[in-house]
């Protein structure tokens, strides 16, 4: 009907690929590092591969966009299924209640990848390994 909802099409549909490929890893019988590195990489190449498309999920400007709840939705979902597999994997000594840090530990993983994308476009190897690293030491 309007660019508004061409937009929000698109980016529901580049999301559900997403959301489909995170489905995958989730139930993979792997070390959990091998489902970080899965996590980092699947997250990292699909956030490049949309452009910028996804960053209004993360980015308060854009209150013309935010007016409805679809967007917050979308987030919300896109936390909880990288919550899920965080979850997989985190360590129980941790002093931090299990559920508010690893949602945390989501919302710093996406926005970092955001931030790597943008800031060193071209070093997406060493962006990769430098993010599985990084949290590497947490979970």
């Amino acid at each position: 009907k309007n660019k508004k909802q061409l937009y929000l099409y698109v980016l529901n549909e580049s999301w559900e690929i997403t959301f489909s490929k995170l489905n995958e890893i989730n139930v993979l019988a792997c070390t959990s590092e091998e489902k970080l590195y899965r996590l980092i990489a699947t997250l990292y190449y699909d956030i490049k591969g949309r452009n910028g498309l996804g960053k209004v999920l993360f980015d308060s400007s854009v209150e013309e966009l935010k007016k409805g709840d679809y967007l917050t939705e979308l987030k919300n979902k896109l936390l909880e299924k990288v919550n899920t597999i965080i979850s997989s994997f985190k360590k129980e000594e941790s002093e931090i209640p299990p559920v508010k840090s690893t949602i945390r530990m989501a919302e710093t993983l996406l926005i970092s990848i955001n931030a790597m994308v943008e800031l060193h476009s071209d070093d997406d190897i060493e962006n990769i390994a430098f993010l599985k690293h990084l949290f590497s030491l947490v979970i």
